[in-house]
């Protein structure tokens, strides 16, 4: 064989193991990306699968498997169809938050996610970090009243009428007519505001019996700023009447009880408040005046049991931490109850809730026998 013939395959040799290696090295990964891409799918339709037969959780965890595979479109449509499974017929908030959040890791600016995603968390009564969910979606669009106004009821719910006011002001506009709720929940807000503004709460309370005169929550407001104005009676009486229009709502059944231990007609007010709780078990105001009631009875496991569980559905709440914490030391679990009133102290904003943590702390680092006594009502209206 002539020497030039050698070199001729030599080189063509190298040339082909060249373009051989080339071709590894795109095609491999691309290989890898197409692997990847049909197990996303079906690990997505897997999901599909789990979600038709009410498996939340287990399709949960696939689109998580198929988020670290190689999501595509059929993985954001099967979380999409998770989280409006679980908001509605399953009625589980746990799995529809942390489906929210994965989607959003995918697209983080997508507006419907965001809302979700609050929706979720205000079902979880986890009602700041909603509020900041819905006011993220809210920047996602030019006019998402809706938004901002479920962004200012999970203010109210939280106790914070400074942030809740302007925003259900701003939605009460475009809003009103076709949601007079939203009137009513701007009444209330205004209420809690420091220091509270009746005159602004009495003018959205009356718009929204004038858009529906059945408003039981409404009269209830306007029984509430007679209240503040020095006529307890004439409260009562107002509010006798909030519940005749509104036997079934937990709201109005709930400050009918708290303005009743006002009153001092104790008996009556743990009626009213054990009513609310039997149409709403979960009532977190219910729960926080009771044991209010039961505190001032010195009957701490009572109370306690009471502040446990309106803890566990408005855990922003310095007050009823605060209660907790006084009941926890009524039953000598002093230990806990620092551990209460320190978690109040950080959630407290400035004002009268920091001031009763701070000086129940210092009771219970001096020895003090006796806890306070929290008013009752003190965490609604």
């Amino acid at each position: 064989m002539r020497p030039g013939r050698v070199l001729l395959g030599v080189v063509a040799a190298l040339l082909v193991a060249v373009i051989l290696g080339l071709g590894v090295a795109w095609g491999l990964p691309a290989l890898q990306r197409h692997w990847a891409s049909a197990r996303s799918v079906e690990l997505a339709d897997a999901a599909e699968e789990r979600i038709a037969l009410g498996d939340g959780p287990g399709a949960l965890e696939l689109l998580r498997q198929s988020v670290n595979a190689r999501p595509g479109p059929s993985t954001s449509a099967a979380l999409r169809r998770l989280i409006t499974v679980s908001l509605g017929p399953e009625d589980d908030p746990d799995t529809a938050s942390d489906a929210c959040e994965l989607l959003l890791s995918l697209t983080p600016s997508d507006g419907d996610a965001l809302f979700a995603a609050g929706l979720a968390l205000a079902r979880q009564g986890r009602h700041l970090e909603a509020a900041e969910r819905f006011l993220q979606a809210a920047e996602s669009r030019d006019e998402w009243p809706e938004a901002r106004a479920n962004a200012g009821l999970c203010y109210l719910s939280a106790g914070d009428g400074d942030r809740a006011a302007p925003l259900l002001e701003e939605a009460a506009g475009p809003l009103a007519v076709t949601h007079p709720e939203i009137l009513t929940a701007l009444g209330r807000s205004l209420l809690r505001i420091l220091p509270p503004n009746p005159d602004a709460a009495e003018e959205a309370f009356a718009r929204a019996t004038a858009l529906d005169p059945t408003d039981g929550e409404a009269q209830a407001g306007m029984g509430i700023v007679q209240y503040l104005r020095g006529d307890l009676e004439g409260a009562l009486s107002r509010l006798a009447e909030a519940a005749l229009l509104a036997p079934l709502d937990a709201d109005v059944l709930a400050t009918q009880g708290a303005l009743l231990a006002r009153a001092g007609r104790d008996p009556e007010a743990e009626e009213a408040f054990h009513r609310a709780l039997a149409v709403e078990p979960g009532h977190a105001t219910a729960r926080y005046d009771l044991g209010c009631l039961y505190l001032r009875r010195r009957e701490g496991l009572l109370a306690e049991v009471q502040f446990r569980i309106a803890c566990q559905a408005m855990p922003d709440d310095p007050l009823a931490r605060l209660g907790w914490a006084m009941a926890l030391r009524l039953e000598g679990r002093d230990e806990e109850a620092a551990t209460q009133l320190t978690r109040s102290l950080a959630l407290s904003p400035p004002g009268g809730a920091v001031s009763l943590a701070r000086s129940e702390l210092l009771a219970l680092s001096s020895g003090a026998e006796e806890p306070m006594s929290l008013p009752p009502g003190s965490s609604g209206e």
